[in-house]
């Protein structure tokens, strides 16, 4: 499984993740607790990712993080 760095946590408006090394490809997707997608984007040929997420409402979301290496799943909070 790939291993990233999801930070600030919990966020205001934007969120960057670091990745252990550059990836050709990754998706990133965001869902809220009842599992409807509120964010989905794909990135190539980078280490960082700098997400733009001032339009969510306050909360908890669940973001998804995956490319051919694997899957990281993990909790990030709204002001």
């Amino acid at each position: 499984v790939m291993a990233c760095n999801i930070f600030p946590n919990p966020f205001t408006d934007t969120v960057s993740i670091t990745l252990e090394s550059v990836v050709n490809y990754i998706q990133c997707e965001i869902f809220n607790l009842q599992g409807k997608s509120v964010y989905a984007n794909q990135y190539q040929g980078t280490k960082t990712i700098y997400l733009e997420l001032s339009g969510l409402d306050s909360g908890v979301y669940i973001i998804r993080i995956s490319n051919n290496e694997g899957t990281n799943t993990s909790n990030i909070f709204k002001y």
